[in-house]
């Protein structure tokens, strides 16, 4: 059994049983991998090549508003987040030139 599943087998109200189907069934390409649910990406690779995956704790109903906030937007909630948190270092970069 995989760790992911192990760990989440400890928590409640998971059925383990269909999350372990679940899994099977996206890592064998059954689901996720037709091209009539893929789309066309407009951007340039390498504006992407020097991100570093994070992880951060918010509240479920700040997450929920930025998502639709996001879908407001018409874009996905990961790069509305880096949009948001970019522009705010941008606004922000005098403060570390007083220091």
């Amino acid at each position: 059994m995989d760790i992911k599943v192990e760990r989440l087998k400890e928590g409640e109200g998971i059925d383990v049983d269909a999350l372990e189907e679940d899994i099977e069934v996206w890592e064998s390409r059954q689901l996720g991998a037709s091209e009539e649910h893929a789309r066309l990406v407009e951007h340039d690779i390498s504006e992407t090549s020097d991100l570093e995956l994070v992880s951060i704790k918010m509240s479920q109903r700040v997450l929920k508003r930025l998502k639709q906030l996001a879908k407001a937007e018409g874009v996905e909630y990961q790069g509305f987040l880096r949009e948001i948190l970019c522009r705010y270092a941008r606004e922000n970069e005098h403060k570390l030139k007083r220091s």
